[in-house]
């Protein structure tokens, strides 16, 4: 018997004995977003409890054990997306609040704490609907998608870049004719489905693909001194 959360061994696909059952009331919750750490596993989806304890949509458990962790940010809605960087849990979804403090479908709480990190707050607005279904890093940079028109302090339509130091929009604005519900970055590539038709106004639908690799662009030249002088420019067009 198992309910959402659980473990197979690797050699026999059989379950293991861990297994910190996930609840939504008297009903089975969800899980939608898991993050390895080195002995813990962040946790996220739509449940109240996890392993016997209280906890609203996002929990920390020992890989080692089912110990629930004092970890309890408790965002007031569904978890889709946790980045864990340093000692910063990045999370998206449908929630407008987490660690304490309202965020808009996307927040920062600080690991040890729980509570939010009231200096990043990229606040995907607060219309009924809007979401974050996918976050992922690339460098110093995220890729965010879903639902919105607004992210970052900037106007961007289901799907922009995100400066991880700030929490502003970058300058990735594909314009997305619907949602994004998954994103994958590699190999200079990022990929993105969703149920999209459209992407920049031009039909493209369900799937996009877009290039990440540099390109020089020659700004001036001195001879004379013997020096070649570039700018680098990233390159995200359609493909």
């Amino acid at each position: 018997w198992r309910t959402n959360l659980f473990a197979v061994s690797l050699d026999t696909a059989a379950p293991t004995a861990w297994n910190p059952p996930t609840f939504r009331t008297t009903t089975a919750g969800s899980i939608s977003a898991l993050a390895v750490e080195t002995n813990s596993l962040l946790v996220g989806g739509d449940f109240v409890s996890i392993a016997g304890q209280f906890r609203t949509n996002l929990a920390a458990i020992a890989l080692d054990s089912t110990v629930v962790e004092a970890f309890a940010p408790n965002p007031n809605s569904g978890v889709s997306n946790i980045v864990v960087i340093s000692n910063t849990v990045y999370v998206g979804g449908s929630f407008t609040s987490i660690g304490g403090v309202l965020r808009n479908r996307i927040g920062a709480v600080d690991r040890t704490t729980g509570l939010g990190i009231l200096s990043w707050n990229p606040d995907a607005g607060a219309t009924s609907g809007m979401r974050i279904n996918a976050l992922v890093r690339r460098g110093d940079m995220f890729y965010a998608g879903g639902q919105f028109n607004i992210l970052g302090g900037a106007f961007r339509t289901n799907g922009t870049s995100l400066i991880i130091a700030t929490g502003q929009a970058g300058d990735w604005n594909p314009r997305f004719g619907g949602m994004v519900r998954s994103i994958t970055v590699g190999d200079g590539l990022v990929l993105v489905g969703g149920d999209f038709l459209t992407v920049g106004g031009q039909p493209n639908p369900f799937f996009a693909a877009f290039d990440t690799t540099p390109e020089i662009v020659v700004s001036s030249m001195s001879t004379a001194s013997g020096y070649l002088q570039f700018n680098l420019r990233a390159s995200e067009g359609g493909v």
